[in-house]
This record gives C-alpha cells, structure tokens and sequence, in this order.
C-alpha cells in the first residue's frame, strides 16, 4: 500500500496544480485541457504507421536469427489516427472538463454565501463569521478583489464594533459607579451626614454631568446642613439667654438682699413665705387711716389694750360705744393663705357679708370687713 500511495502521490498533486491554474488561465477549455496534458505527461497518440504491401504478401516472415527455433508472430500494426481539421485544438478530457466546472461552481456558490453573509444584521458575531470566511476566501486561488474588499470590510467594521464595545463597557462601568455612589449618599442622606452627601454628590458630575438625582440629593442636603446649623445657633443663644438670666437673678437678690438689709433666712415683718408684705388699713370710721403690717401667724383686733402677751391686741381700736369687743376677731396666716375668724358680740362683716362667730373665711387682697358697723378695714397685700 505505501509503494502505491507513492506511486500516486506525485501525479495527484500535479493534478491539483493544474486544476488550479486551468481555472485561473483566462483561455479556452480545448486550449487549458491541452497544456494540462503537457503537465501531467500525456503524449498525444503517435500516428499510426501504414503497412506497405511487399512481395509475396501473405507469406510468413523470416525466421529469427537465434537458434532456428520457430518463427514468432509478425508484430500488429497501431491503428492510424484520423487527420483533424486544420487549425482545430485537441478534443478535451470529459472527466477533466467537469472537475474544472464544477470548481467553478463551488467557488462561485462560497461568494453568493458571503455576499449573503454581508448582507446579515450587523453584530459582533456575524462580524465575526464574515472575517473568518473571507480570510479562507483569500487563501483560496484565484486572486479576487472582490474577495479581498469584502475581507477588508469586515475587518474594520469588526474594529469599529469592538470600539463601540469597549466604550459602552466603559459607559456601563460610569453608570455603575454612579448607581452605587447614590446608593451610599442616599443612606447617608437618612443619617444626616450632610457633608458625607456634599462630598459623594461633587463627584458625580464628572462620571454623568446631568444626573438629576445626584443633584436633588445635593439641595436636601445643603438644605439640612443649614437647618442643623440654625437649630445649634438657637440652641445655644437660648442657653446663653438662660445663663444671663441666671447670672442677673444672683445679682438681683444679692442686691435686694443688701438694700433689705436683713438676714436672707428670715422673712421680713409684715411678709408672706414668698416675700410679699400683708397689711391692714383703716379706712373709713374709728382708727381711719392707720396702716398696720400682719407680722406673725396671728394677728388680734380689739378694744383692749394689755400688757399681758396673752390678750395683747396687735391693733387696738375702740369706739365711745363699746361696740367692738375686747377681743373682736383674728387674722390666721395658714401656709400662704390668710383667713378671717370673727369672736365678736357685734358681729363682722366680710365684703358686706355677716359672719358667724367661730366661722372662717379667707382673705383676698382687697377684701374689706367692718367690726360692728363702726369701723371699716382693708385686707392689702403688697
């Protein structure tokens, strides 16, 4: 098998090469099956050599030299080939001539397949199969322009694809980064890191100059920034406010204090727990005019005058007609309160209203209550 694939070998591969240059050689069939021929070894038949009759025809030939042996049979002679036309080519091989059309064929079938290739939706992978079958093409003899321009067409615009890809990737990695920028300024944004928000919203323009979110989120937080400066600003007039306050109350009582001239931890005389004074004021009948304070718990109006701490009357009134009782009725402070309590034979009126002897009722600055109708008083607190 390897002798004869060898054999073979040589003639096949000249086959090819002729094949090829048939198809590439602009001349006629008769003319390409011709050279072919030349190519491969093919001798054209050699005419054939006319038998001239001799002498004594049908007789048997002379007997060979060697050895007297019998005489062979007279060679036959090749059959003449008839004389062609003048000027005509030799009659081509039939198997021949069909491989030469159908290559032809089959080349001209590869370019209808590309021009439909060409004439697919423009993607990376279509790109791809163009670029990849005119490149075949290319190797493939013969020489076509044709070939080779659709090869260049497909080359740039698979660059012009790939540029095209690569900036929509860079694009599409912008728009990420933006997406997360916003991500984290809006979370910022809920804890009010305000300058957190100022910061990552700067950066954006550069990425994606018209991004309308970025911008609102900037606003809200510049807005909050300022709402948080003022409320700080009036947090701390207030407690500015409140310490002047406090530092001028200090001042005041101290200077109250020094002007009163007392001790702090004492009230004054005639003054209630919360430092106001409690007077009582004739105004109209025995005693008119006298103003007199309520120093203690218990204050004593009557007619008798004592020495005795015990029936000592704070302030004394009498009258020609012993109408006011020796002891005729107290002022009794309870906490910050002062109430009346009549003891009389006569009576007292509070606010023109009579009241039972024992009864108490509580006094209001400007209250006014008579003992007995002759002498008229006035509760003021000052």
């Amino acid at each position: 098998m390897s002798t004869l694939s060898q054999r073979w070998r040589g003639p096949a591969a000249m086959a090819l090469i002729a094949m090829a240059l048939a198809v590439a050689t602009p001349t006629s069939a008769e003319a390409q099956l011709g050279w072919i021929k030349r190519l491969l070894g093919k001798k054209p038949p050699a005419p054939a050599q006319v038998a001239v009759p001799q002498a004594g025809a049908g007789a048997a030939a002379p007997s060979s030299d060697q050895g007297g042996s019998s005489s062979a049979p007279s060679p036959v002679a090749p059959p003449t080939l008839l004389p062609q036309a003048s000027g005509s080519s030799p009659t081509p091989d039939p198997a021949v001539q069909a491989a030469v059309v159908a290559q032809r064929e089959e080349y001209e079938r590869r370019l209808a397949y590309g021009k439909a290739l060409d004439e697919r939706p423009v993607t990376l992978q279509s790109v791809q199969e163009r670029l990849q079958f005119w490149e075949g093409m290319k190797l493939t003899p013969p020489f076509n322009p044709e070939v080779h321009q659709a090869f260049d067409r497909a080359r740039r615009d698979l660059e012009t694809l790939q540029r095209e890809d690569s900036s929509k990737r860079a694009s599409d990695a912008r728009l990420a980064d933006v997406d997360k920028k916003l991500d984290v300024a809006t979370r910022s944004l809920r804890t009010n890191s305000f300058s957190d928000v100022v910061s990552i919203t700067d950066d954006i323009p550069a990425s994606d100059p018209g991004n309308e979110k970025a911008r609102r989120l900037k606003v809200a937080a510049e807005n909050g920034e300022k709402l948080r400066r003022l409320k700080i600003t009036l947090f701390a007039l207030g407690a500015a406010a409140i310490a002047l306050f406090v530092v001028l109350s200090v001042f005041a009582k101290k200077i109250f204090r020094k002007e009163s001239g007392g001790d702090p931890s004492t009230t004054p005389v005639g003054a209630t727990a919360n430092g106001r004074r409690v007077y009582v004021k004739v105004v109209d009948g025995v005693g008119r005019g006298k103003l007199v304070p309520v120093p203690g718990d218990v204050f004593r109006i009557g007619a008798m005058e004592s020495a005795d701490d015990a029936d000592r009357n704070d302030l004394v009134l009498s009258d020609s007609l012993a109408a006011i009782s020796r002891h005729h009725c107290d002022i009794i402070r309870k906490g910050r309160d002062y109430f009346l309590v009549d003891s009389s034979r006569n009576g007292t009126r509070l606010n023109d209203r009579i009241l039972a002897r024992g009864d108490e009722r509580r006094l209001r600055d400007g209250d006014e209550f008579s003992l007995a109708d002759v002498s008229r008083l006035k509760f003021v607190k000052t």
